[in-house]
């Protein structure tokens, strides 16, 4: 084999470890909003991913009528098109429970997110 193929199966090797790397989603701390049926509610900071046990840990619990099935969370998202000199307007978008983006059993988070927990009853609960 020539030192190039070589060289190229390197570079390969290494760009598809980088890649795996990139696509691994790793802890990290983020402020959180929590909002709704708690009984601390406020803004937290929140290792992301996290549980809903441990959401509801952090803000000290649900209060008798929260209801952890209907935890929403609301998160302002710029356009993808969007630059440092023309940010666009955010857009809110709501993640019912189920849709809430996930790493196996615990909620993807991201700075500034609003954790509400509605009372039972509410959103269709």
């Amino acid at each position: 084999m020539n030192r190039n193929k070589v060289n190229r199966k390197i570079v390969h090797l290494v760009m598809g470890v980088l890649l795996a790397l990139a696509t691994t989603v790793s802890a990290e701390d983020v402020w959180v909003h929590f909002a709704g049926d708690l009984k601390k509610p406020g803004v937290y900071k929140v290792s992301s991913p996290a549980t809903v046990q441990e959401l509801e840990k952090i803000c000290g619990g649900w209060t008798e009528f929260g209801s952890a099935k209907s935890l929403t969370v609301i998160r302002l998202e710029r356009p993808s098109n969007a630059t440092m000199n023309d940010p666009g307007e955010p857009q809110s978008k709501i993640y019912k429970f189920a849709e809430i983006p996930r790493e196996g059993d615990k909620l993807i988070l991201k700075k500034d997110d609003i954790v509400f927990i509605p009372a039972k009853g509410i959103l269709g609960q």
